[in-house]
């Protein structure tokens, strides 16, 4: 899903700004890389695949492995991080839901080299579905800005390390601030679009355009 995306576009961006770094860190999706450009059902719903994930990799006590799930329940990520854990690397895991599943609880809990909880809830999306919007762009803006940080420490680079997050904080606000301004402009489509949507005229769900209400 799209928090695998996240992680597989991080580890691009991080190989293309640190070279040094491009065979030391990785992206994994739950059903390999096909399912960046097109959607693989089910994968992340299989605790073996994510307990086989890292056997490529040799995965032990000098590496760190990040899971990422908006929810906090993938089966794959479970399966992966207690490979992981097993093998003795120190495994994060960033989520953004209170409400966590006792399997992915238990990572936490484990006796011997516990996954490390990094949980920051944001509350219900404003856009419902699979899409998980706010989730995946939480995760763009905390992981990327740890990653970079950890990249900019190896380089001796303390100062750009510690003032990174700041910068990108800031960034993100101007961002914010841009979308604000226009959000009277989406409105509008907006309004427009449910009107068409809900209108029993529209060519909405219809194999072919059967009125000239309009279409969306």
């Amino acid at each position: 899903g799209s928090s695998g995306r996240v992680a597989v576009d991080l580890a691009a961006k991080a190989a293309q700004a640190f070279p040094e770094a491009k065979d030391k860190i990785i992206g994994l999706i739950a059903g390999g890389d096909s399912a960046m450009v097109r959607a693989k059902e089910g994968c992340e719903d299989s605790e073996n695949e994510g307990m086989t994930a890292l056997d490529n990799y040799n995965a032990g006590p000098f590496d760190t492995v990040i899971l990422i799930s908006a929810s906090g329940s993938a089966f794959y990520n479970v399966g992966c991080g207690k490979a992981a854990a097993d093998k003795g690397a120190k495994v994060l895991y960033f989520y953004n839901s209170k409400k966590i599943p006792f399997r992915t609880q238990q990572l936490f809990e484990r006796k011997v080299n516990p996954v490390v909880d990094l949980c920051v809830d944001i509350g219900p999306q404003a856009i419902a579905g699979s899409t998980r919007l706010q989730g995946a762009t939480l995760a763009e803006a905390a992981l990327g800005a740890l990653l970079v940080s950890a990249l900019h420490l190896n380089r001796k680079n303390v100062a750009m390390a510690e003032n990174y997050r700041t910068e990108l904080v800031a960034n993100m606000r101007k961002g914010i601030e841009i979308i604000r301004g226009v959000l009277n402009i989406i409105k509008g489509f907006v309004i427009q679009e449910h009107e068409i949507f809900s209108d029993p005229r529209s060519n909405f769900r219809r194999l072919r355009d059967e009125t000239a209400w309009g279409y969306v």
